[in-house]
């Protein structure tokens, strides 16, 4: 978890989203699924 606050500090990760809740949080699945692609284009283009 720590690794993943990090990457959002650094805005190299999608910032999450509060819910109703208090202490409860979720992330908007779109921003993930860019982000997982872009890693994948950057994996691809360092090959």
């Amino acid at each position: 978890r720590a690794t993943l606050y990090r990457l959002i500090e650094a805005n190299a990760f999608p910032r999450q989203v509060s819910l109703t809740g208090a202490r409860a949080v979720a992330w908007r699945e779109e921003e993930v699924l860019e982000w997982i692609a872009s890693r994948t284009r950057c994996s691809v283009i360092a090959m």
